[in-house]
């Protein structure tokens, strides 16, 4: 990990969450030399994170298999025992999601009545109302925000499709999501982060607002931040939405690189209109 953190320039929120999930869910194999970890010893922790939290389950198998790899290159294994995701796990680990309007309404509830800092209630509104991917979302600064626009703008390079043909993503803030968010930056007196960490010492972790989910709203297996990217694309599909706006809006190709990012750009204002919709 460590070597991860100072070779990928890690923020320490960062290293505090590797370490925390490796910690959590592998402590085990610990007391183990490397030379003796087995698919077959790993296999019955990795199940057993996956039927609780199936996105936190994909994270520590990479991790695992990040420090299995520098094994590989010290010399001190042959091969990297752990097995790589298959394509057929990661759909699976993708699918929970709430999708009819009451169970929703139920963790939009709870949610609001839960006791939780409030970088992880801002990062959770805004997962919910933009359907961005949690990780894009935690290390967000104030300087990103165009408030008076109502959009957001994300850096290419913190995307999970990092191709700089695509250009930033510019994400439509709907009405009033982006009401609360000039109240939360009022709030903040200059603050850096648009989630800040309890104590305001960097951003809240993706890991924090994730076991929110699973442990104070007791949503493991069924709920995730990453689903409301699910409960936005079929609640709009279902209603007749624009389908580019869509996949525009989730940051999919919809054509060649250069075409993704002139439509992307072309589609704003039909974005606007979705998120407000959604909203």
């Amino acid at each position: 990990v460590a070597v991860r953190e100072r070779r990928d320039q890690w923020t320490a929120n960062y290293a505090r969450e590797v370490r925390n999930s490796l910690a959590n869910h592998l402590a085990k194999l610990n007391a183990l030399p490397v030379t003796e970890i087995r698919a077959a010893l790993c296999s019955p922790l990795l199940a057993r994170v996956e039927r609780a939290a199936p996105d936190m389950e994909r994270k520590v198998r990479q991790r695992l298999r990040a420090i299995l790899d520098y094994a590989v290159e010290e010399g001190v294994l042959e091969l990297n025992p752990l097995p790589a995701v298959r394509r057929r796990h990661l759909e699976r680990a993708r699918l929970p999601a709430v999708l009819d309007r009451p169970g929703v309404g139920a963790i939009l509830r709870a949610a609001d009545a839960a006791d939780v800092s409030r970088g992880v209630r801002r990062a959770h509104l805004v997962a919910t109302f933009t359907a961005q991917r949690i990780g894009e979302i935690v290390p967000a600064a104030w300087a990103e925000l165009d408030l008076e626009a109502g959009t957001w703008t994300i850096p290419r390079a913190r995307m999970k499709r990092k191709d700089p043909e695509r250009g930033d993503h510019v994400v439509p803030l709907p009405p009033r999501l982006l009401a609360q968010m000039r109240e939360w930056k009022r709030a903040d007196q200059g603050g850096e982060y648009a989630f800040p960490a309890p104590g305001g010492a960097g951003h809240v972790t993706r890991e924090a607002v994730e076991k929110f989910y699973r442990r104070t709203l007791a949503l493991a297996g069924r709920h995730s931040p990453h689903s409301w990217r699910t409960v936005l694309s079929t609640w709009a599909r279902d209603a007749g939405k624009d389908g580019d706006a869509i996949e525009a809006q989730l940051d999919h190709s919809t054509g060649s690189r250069v075409q993704t990012a002139y439509d992307r750009a072309q589609r704003l204002d039909r974005r606007r209109e979705l998120m407000a919709w959604h909203e």
